[in-house]
């Protein structure tokens, strides 16, 4: 058995290094119609949905806002989120693993190798798994560019691996974003970094793009926690 990690430690890791997309207005309000915020974990997916959602209400100034994985996942367990995968990968992932995941749940496909090791700013050495398969091949072919490792791609789920990591039956685990999501992350950051909106009380830029900001309360009745359309 492996150390299990506790769950606030892994939402803290998850948080710090995973953004996923929510489509707000300048006050940070999220977009919903429905008593759950989407959260996407595809660049691709969020800017489709931004570009309709502006398209539908456009006197409302709406932009992405990346928020922390491990928060999104927190929420969406209780029921107040919606993961929302991309469609190519959990095709991917529903071929190769195709009775072990809730895919069409919101299981979050993870791809990558597990005799491949990466070291950690710490020192220590953990196992990447990759949330775009294009990510994990590229990270294969870099390990073993002549193919005499044998490595073998495997698919899981975020929430399969989040659950193992904190029972202790793995080892170090890091989960890593797409490229394409990263980007996004960066210039929806560099964009907020000169916007004159007005944060939520209590909330800095930096707190934002780790966690969800204040309309995910833990306190869901309260009545200020209301996001722009209908929650």
């Amino acid at each position: 058995m492996c150390a299990a990690v506790p769950w606030d430690e892994l939402k803290a890791s998850l948080d710090d290094s995973v953004p996923v997309f929510v489509v707000t207005d300048e006050a940070l309000r999220p977009l919903a119609s429905q008593p759950m915020v989407q959260c996407f974990v595809d660049a691709v997916a969020a800017q489709t949905e931004l570009d309709r959602a502006s398209a539908e209400y456009p006197s409302l100034d709406l932009r992405l806002q990346p928020v922390g994985l491990g928060t999104a996942l927190e929420r969406a367990r209780l029921g107040r989120a919606r993961l929302i995968p991309s469609s190519s990968e959990v095709e991917v992932a529903r071929g190769a693993f195709p009775d072990g995941e809730d895919w069409d749940g919101g299981a979050l496909p993870l791809f990558g190798a597990y005799e491949i090791q990466r070291k950690r700013r710490d020192g220590t050495l953990a196992t990447p798994l990759y949330l775009a398969v294009a990510d994990a091949k590229a990270a294969c072919a870099e390990a073993d560019p002549q193919r005499e490792l044998g490595l073998n791609l495997v698919c899981t789920s975020v929430q399969r691996m989040t659950s193992l990591l904190m029972s202790g039956e793995v080892g170090p685990m890091d989960f890593v974003p797409s490229t394409s999501a990263v980007a996004l992350a960066q210039r929806c950051d560099a964009a907020s970094a000169g916007a004159s909106a007005t944060l939520p009380g209590g909330m800095t830029r930096g707190m934002i793009g780790r966690s969800l900001p204040t309309w995910f309360s833990e306190d869901d009745d309260d009545p200020n926690q209301k996001s722009l359309f209908g929650l």
